[in-house]
């Protein structure tokens, strides 16, 4: 194993640095995920000879990694630590795998990141603190996972949210006042819970909102259908 890791390692050190597709750095990052997530075994095949700008899933703007788009490709693991040095970083797209262990918070080092979709993976534990420093994301998809606890009131601080789809996961208690302050929301889907309770007022400031799903919670279906006419007027 070792000696196959070293032979990426070199490979994608020389791919990068010929032609100059994208910095060493990044392509070496790029094979610590390849490891970590067993990428002998994907749906898709790298080639270790080609420059990474040709790898399957892998978006390359002036030198740097942008974008992973990895979605429904076998990859089984836990997220490697080294993904937070991909500073440009700004769609890392990977529903449908085989991902474990909790969120994932070495993203939260890649401040760049507008879209983050981790739906369909085997991820729990809770959202913590550190996915607000992530100022400029817009999508956060983190659907069919585990996760589980309260809704953290923070998410209402993270105001450039225009998609939240928590759904089909394990949260409980009452849904946080806070997300009224997610003004440019347009899609908001936290079917499929434990959530309980009445629908905070502050929701009435979602003004752009086009898609809103709260469907199979504890809360009164009523209350739902109200809501749903309020924002689909």
């Amino acid at each position: 194993m070792l000696r196959f890791a070293s032979l990426l390692f070199f490979c994608a050190l020389a791919n990068a640095t010929l032609g100059q597709s994208v910095l060493p750095a990044d392509s070496l990052i790029l094979v610590k995920l390849y490891e970590a997530t067993n990428g002998v075994s994907w749906a898709v095949d790298w080639d270790f000879d080609e420059a990474v700008n040709e790898w399957a899933g892998i978006t390359i703007l002036d030198q740097r990694v942008v974008g992973i788009q990895l979605g429904s490709k076998n990859l089984h693991g836990e997220l490697p630590d080294e993904l937070k040095g991909l500073s440009e970083l700004e769609q890392l797209v990977l529903p449908n795998n085989f991902l474990f262990g909790t969120f994932p918070e070495m993203l939260t080092h890649c401040s760049k990141l507008r879209v983050l979709n981790l739906s369909g993976n085997n991820l729990g534990g809770q959202i913590p603190f550190s996915v607000t420093y992530l100022s400029q994301l817009q999508r956060l998809t983190l659907s069919g996972n585990q996760f589980s606890g309260e809704l953290p009131p923070y998410l209402g601080d993270m105001i450039s949210l225009e998609f939240l789809v928590l759904s089909n996961n394990q949260f409980h208690g009452l849904l946080p006042p806070t997300i009224g302050q997610l003004y440019q929301l347009q899609v908001l889907n936290l079917s499929d819970n434990q959530l309980e309770g009445s629908i905070p007022d502050t929701f009435r400031n979602l003004r752009s909102l086009i898609s809103f799903a709260l469907n199979g919670n504890l809360i009164p279906e009523a209350d739902i259908d109200k809501w749903n006419k309020y924002f689909l007027r």
